[in-house]
Formats: C-alpha cells, structure tokens, sequence
C-alpha cells in the first residue's frame, strides 16, 4: 500500500512539475557553409525548382521533438517541434550536478506558474531530458531527432541558379542572390545554354554537368559549386 502511494505522489509531482529557466551561459553559433545537392550527386529538378542552392549563415544544433508532452496551462508543456541550442548550464540531474547543454523553443507556452519557453535538456552522455522545476524526465530515442537548422540573419547569404524552361535545345535559367533572407532583385540574372554544343554549363563558378532534360525537368550533377566565401 504504501509503494502505492509513493508511486502516486511521485508521478502527481511529475504532473505539476513546471517548466524552470536556466541561467545560460551562452555560446554563439558558428559560421557554416553549405550546398544542396551535394556535390557529384545525380539530382532532378523541376521548373521553377533551383539546381543549385549555396551559402554561409549561421548554424544551430537543434533537437525536433516528435509529440507534445504534458497539459497546456496545467502541467509542464512541452510542444512538439524545434528546439535550438542556446549555450550550457548548470544543472542536477540524476542527483549530480554536472553542465548540461540547452535546448530552447522558440515560442513561448503558458505554465502553472506563468509563461515560458520550454526546454529541453542534454547531459554529457547524450541523453535528453525534459527540464522542469522539480524533475528531469528522460526522453527516449524515438521522440526525438536531431537536426542543423540554418539561422537567416547578418550572416546570412545564399546563391541560387534555378530552372526556368527549354526552347528546343536552349536550356534556360535565373541566377539569384540573397542577403539576410531577402531577394536581392539587382542581383538576378538570365542565362540561357545551347545543350546541341556542349552537356556541361559553367556560371559564376559553378560547374553543372547535365544529364538529361525535357520541357518539366532536369537531370544533373554538381561537379562544382558557386565557392561562396
């Protein structure tokens, strides 16, 4: 009788448990590169679809969790969705204190004790938890997943060539630049290729070997991309 009762009283403290805020020590992201599709990856695209999309921003490393957990405005809430690390902490867990890496939604949520913004939780051995006031409850592999998410902001640029159509054996595309999220409309180019002279297209340093195409798509390898700096 009396494992009974402990066994409620602890998961009606794990029910009430509010989400807590941790003092951050914070770390800023890193500048990262990046190119889809990879390079000397057989790819296809469609009309209106970019072949090539290059850049530098900052990254962040970020946990997707899978389904909400807890009661919004009653208990602990975590919402399903993207949880961008934002610096280290000091943190007990499982009786020891040790730093823990943070992991942060982006909209805040109601609470029992107000609003916040849910957490998520990363200990030195690379088990996630949910962080509340009163207990860190493991999350398994399963509800989760980790991803880089690319942050648009003063880092940020990117470089596009898209497909625009065919006209016999012409292939036809625009170039694009953008800077902090935002089309750059001075920075748009035509270009237009005659495929009956040559299978590999070059422009602005990117190397593009075409496969095969028709009048909605595409094939192609990236040999070599825009060397964004």
């Amino acid at each position: 009788m009396k494992k009974i009762i402990f066994l409620s009283l602890t998961c009606f403290f794990m029910l009430i448990s509010c989400v807590s805020q941790l003092k951050i020590q914070k770390i800023d992201n890193e500048r990262k590169y990046w190119i889809v599709p990879e390079l000397n990856f057989e790819a296809t695209s469609y009309i209106g679809d970019s072949l090539l999309k290059e850049g530098t921003s900052s990254a962040s490393e970020a946990i997707i969790l899978k389904n909400d957990y807890g009661t919004m405005g009653v208990t602990a809430y975590f919402t399903k969705g993207t949880y961008k690390f934002i610096g280290v902490a000091t943190k007990s867990i499982n009786s020891k204190s040790r730093k823990v890496k943070v992991y942060q939604y982006g909209t805040a949520m109601p609470g029992m004790l107000g609003t916040v913004y849910p957490q998520l939780l990363e200990d030195e051995d690379a088990n996630v938890y949910y962080n509340s006031t009163t207990i860190s409850t493991p999350l398994l592999k399963d509800e989760y997943v980790r991803k880089t998410v690319v942050d648009v902001d003063d880092y940020y640029f990117e470089q596009q060539l898209i497909y625009t159509g065919l006209e016999g054996k012409i292939l036809k595309f625009t170039y694009r630049e953008f800077a902090d999220g935002t089309a750059r409309p001075a920075f748009s180019i035509d270009a237009t290729y005659d495929m009956s002279k040559e299978n590999v297209i070059r422009f602005k340093g990117a190397v593009i070997e075409i496969l095969s195409y028709n009048n909605q798509s595409i094939k192609y390898k990236i040999i070599s991309g825009f060397k964004t700096n």
